[in-house]
């Protein structure tokens, strides 16, 4: 953590910026995992809404979910990466 981050975090309480965003309605937490549903696109989801997701469709629909990490890439400059992982909605 630099001191921009503290910085940041003592001073803008309300600005986060992690990442990707979890695309679950209402959440603002980072995105952590790719749960493919069997519709035409996967959805990025924070651990919360993951096991949340995952009780839905083994208790609900009763079938089982793909869940994959969500890994950023290395090797590159950090800042290309940051730019990459940064989303502004």
């Amino acid at each position: 953590m630099t001191l921009w981050d503290v910085y940041c975090a003592v001073h803008f309480t309300d600005l986060v910026v992690l990442g990707p965003k979890c695309r679950t309605e209402d959440c603002l937490e980072p995105a952590r995992f790719v749960v493919h549903w069997p519709g035409p696109a996967p959805i990025l989801c924070c651990a919360r809404c993951t096991e949340r997701w995952k009780t839905i469709a083994e208790r609900g629909m009763g079938f089982v979910l793909s869940v994959q990490p969500l890994h950023y890439t290395t090797g590159e400059d950090p800042a290309v990466q940051r730019f990459r992982a940064m989303e502004l909605t």
